[in-house]
């Protein structure tokens, strides 16, 4: 679970949003959360689904297992399966400019991978869940700090 949070956080930094809280503590069903603001004016629906999938291919990457791209309603995990809801509502969001939400769907999950599978970027996440490991909440500005200095030293 903090690896599913620490994508979420990672995403999030890199589309240009503010985080506010990281958690990997535990609150009712969840059992973390990121917590993050839009920038004004840039942030498309497209990034909102990229940062939802986040989670999701930050957990498959640290198991090892591809996550599924074309089926969006494949079997995973009960924790998860808000991220699909968020997704959902997202596309149909967008339905009256894109008329393929499946086809958008696979391609940010896509584009989560492949931003998550960079090595400056997944020294991030991991930097992430050591910070979460010691504290279990990141307030924001020190998330976005963490994230900084991981991909710096990756330049």
């Amino acid at each position: 679970m903090k690896y599913h949070e620490a994508g979420h956080a990672v995403v999030a930094h890199l589309v240009g949003c503010t985080l506010i809280r990281v958690s990997a503590r535990p609150n009712g069903a969840e059992l973390g959360h990121t917590e993050q603001s839009r920038p004004r004016g840039r942030y498309r629906h497209f990034d909102a689904l990229t940062v939802t999938y986040a989670g999701h291919a930050a957990t498959a990457i640290r198991n090892g297992t591809p996550p599924p791209l074309l089926d969006t309603r494949a079997p995973w995990p009960q924790v998860i399966d808000g991220d699909f809801l968020v997704a959902d509502s997202i596309v149909k969001r967008m339905h009256r400019r894109i008329n393929d939400g499946e086809d958008v769907k696979r391609r940010c999950r896509v584009r989560a991978q492949r931003l998550l599978s960079m090595p400056a970027h997944w020294r991030a996440v991991e930097a992430i869940v050591t910070g979460l490991s010691e504290h279990n909440v990141l307030d924001g500005s020190e998330a976005h700090r963490i994230i900084t200095a991981s991909i710096a030293r990756g330049l």
